[in-house]
């Protein structure tokens, strides 16, 4: 029995969102995915580093979307929504208790790392 077009068009739609640019700490997802087990690193800066294959997902034609890319592999979406980048309370919410800053270390690197690559400037 053949597949609709349809149904096909849904299956590769499917497969194609479960494709996800693993965060550091989803050694499983490495683990599981990767048929060559490599170690191998990319240097971002002096305080990070992240797998060849975590880069290679990384689609670093749009500037703005790879900077977001490399930050959830850096950082983790888990960390990303829990913390702010300063780190200090927001003018839009100061009833709000401030949410603890980002690594400025892992941060300073991937802002060096995205100008180099990319040529965009800090705004």
């Amino acid at each position: 029995m053949e597949e609709e077009p349809e149904e096909l068009l849904e299956k590769k739609l499917e497969s194609a969102t479960k494709k996800k640019i693993p965060e550091s700490g989803q050694s499983k997802y490495l683990e599981s995915n990767s048929s060559k087990s490599t170690n191998k690193t990319v240097k971002i800066g002096p305080c990070t580093s992240i797998t060849s294959e975590q880069y290679s997902y990384i689609k670093w034609g749009d500037p703005k979307k790879a900077t977001k890319e490399l930050c959830c592999v850096v950082f983790g979406q888990k960390t990303l929504s829990t913390h702010s980048l300063t780190g200090k309370t927001s003018n839009a919410f100061r009833s709000k208790e401030a949410k603890p800053s980002l690594d400025p270390g892992k941060t300073a690197d991937i802002i060096h790392f995205i100008n180099a690559k990319t040529g965009m400037e800090k705004k």
